[in-house]
C-alpha cells in the first residue's frame, strides 16, 4: 500500500463470447464440431488487434489448452502478469483456416482511457 501502485489486470483488448452466442450465419461457416470462443469485437491498437485477430475469428486454444468458455481463457490469462505472451490457435471464419498467433497482454486499464476519450470526442465533434 505504501508504494501506491494500482493493480494491473491482464487484458486482451476485445470482447469474446461462447460460440453458442454467435449469429447462425457465422455458425454455418465453421465446422460443426468446432469448440472455442468467438471474437466479437477488437479494440483498435489493442493486443488482439496487434496480433492480427479479427472480429468473428474463433480462438481454439491458448498455450495448448482447449477452451470453450470465457472463464477458460481468462483464468489462463489472469494467472500471469500483464505483458505475458501467449500462443493462441485461431480459426479465421473469413478464409477458413487455422493459424498460430502470439498475443501479448497489456494492463486492462491502459488503452481503454484513450479509447473512451476517442468515443467522447466523436460524440462532441472534437478532434
Amino acid at each position: 500500500l505504501k508504494s501506491k501502485k494500482s493493480a494491473q489486470t491482464p487484458g486482451i483488448g476485445g470482447w469474446i463470447w461462447e460460440l453458442w452466442t454467435v449469429d447462425q450465419q457465422i455458425l454455418n461457416k465453421i465446422p460443426e464440431d468446432m469448440k472455442g470462443l468467438a471474437v466479437r469485437w477488437v479494440r483498435e491498437g489493442g493486443p488482439m488487434f496487434r496480433a492480427g485477430i479479427k472480429a468473428n475469428d474463433i480462438i481454439l486454444n491458448i498455450d495448448g489448452k482447449d477452451i470453450s468458455r470465457r472463464h477458460d481463457l481468462f483464468s489462463v490469462i489472469r494467472s500471469r502478469p500483464a505483458g505475458t505472451t501467449f500462443t493462441l490457435n485461431v480459426y479465421s471464419v473469413e478464409n477458413r483456416r487455422t493459424r498460430k498467433i502470439k498475443l501479448k497482454t497489456e494492463p486492462l486499464e491502459s488503452g481503454w482511457d484513450d479509447y473512451i476519450q476517442k468515443l467522447r470526442n466523436r460524440r462532441t465533434g472534437a478532434l
